[in-house]
C-alpha cells in the first residue's frame, strides 16, 4: 500500500463531488447529523482505507484525478475540432451569411 501525498489528501478533502457523496452515503447509513459528522471528520475521512489491503479513499481518489486529467488532455474543444467543425463547414456559412448579395447590401 503507497501512503497517499499531502496533496491527495487535499485534494480529496477539497473536493466538493466527494463530500456531497460521502454525506448522501451516511445519511442513507443512518449516520445522525450526517452532513456534520462528515464535514467535520473530512480529513480522517479521506485518509481512511477503502478495503483490506490498507488503499486510502485519498489514493483511489488520486488515481480517478488521474485518470481524469489524461482524458481530459485528450480533448479538443468543439471550435479547435477540425476533424467535426471543418473549414469547409465554416467557409459554407461564411458564403450563406457574408457572401449573400442581401447582407451585403445592407
Amino acid at each position: 500500500m503507497m501512503e497517499p501525498t499531502s496533496n491527495a489528501l487535499i485534494a480529496a478533502a477539497k473536493d466538493l463531488n466527494l463530500r456531497e457523496r460521502a454525506i448522501a452515503l451516511a445519511s442513507s447509513m443512518g449516520i445522525p447529523n450526517a452532513q456534520y459528522a462528515v464535514d467535520s471528520h473530512l480529513p480522517m475521512l479521506v485518509a481512511a482505507p477503502v478495503n483490506n489491503d490498507g488503499t486510502s479513499l485519498a489514493s483511489v481518489f488520486e488515481y480517478a484525478q488521474a485518470e481524469y486529467e489524461k482524458k481530459k488532455d485528450a480533448l479538443i474543444e468543439p471550435g479547435k475540432d477540425m476533424a467535426r467543425v471543418t473549414d469547409e463547414h465554416i467557409r459554407y456559412a461564411l458564403k450563406s451569411v457574408l457572401l449573400d448579395d442581401a447582407v451585403i447590401q445592407e
